[in-house]
């Protein structure tokens, strides 16, 4: 009931005042579209799939196979994203024409079957302002706990990577420097 009368008198731009996870459908009358929308940071899933004009969303692959008209062929790129690094980023999914919602974007589809993805919110956007004013020391503090609270495989970045060797692998070495 929030969302819906959030919606009525935002429209579109309500999304900017929710927090927390959530995953909705709203069927907008006056445009006759409907939107799909995913929490900012993708903590609700919400799957599409989308072949030959049958669109369908749910919030788990295993809704789509009561439906007749859903195809369970294998996604080989999923597949080797699956095995490359143990999950399936989105927007894949195991499955062609089947679809992950992106975190903090929306899904619009009108009754033509044209279908627009648009990001209200990104993560890089709302962090980038905050890293920038931290000090060096401030962020080697923040990294050692995280990788100490979190016990991280893989630190995909590269600046993550070098904290990473320099002050986790060898804690007694540093130098002043992030080159």
């Amino acid at each position: 009931e929030v969302v819906l009368k959030a919606f009525h008198r935002w429209e579109i731009s309500a999304v900017h005042k929710f927090r927390g996870m959530f995953a909705f459908a709203i069927y907008d009358k006056k445009d006759q579209k409907l939107i799909l929308c995913r929490d900012r940071l993708g903590v609700k899933p919400l799957y599409w799939y989308y072949k030959d004009g049958l669109f369908m969303f749910a919030s788990e692959l295993k809704a789509f196979h009561q439906h007749p008209g859903f195809e369970k062929k294998l996604n080989i790129q999923a597949l080797s994203l699956y095995l490359q690094y143990g999950y399936i980023t989105s927007p894949h999914s195991i499955f062609e024409n089947t679809y992950k919602l992106k975190p903090g974007h929306f899904l619009i589809i009108d009754r033509k079957g044209n279908i627009e993805e648009i990001a209200y919110w990104k993560v890089e956007d709302y962090f980038s302002e905050k890293i920038q004013k931290i000090n060096e020391e401030e962020l080697v503090y923040k990294f050692q706990y995280t990788v100490n609270t979190y016990p991280f495989k893989i630190i995909s970045t590269k600046t993550g990577g070098r904290l990473y060797e320099r002050y986790y692998r060898n804690p007694y070495v540093y130098d002043n420097t992030l080159s």
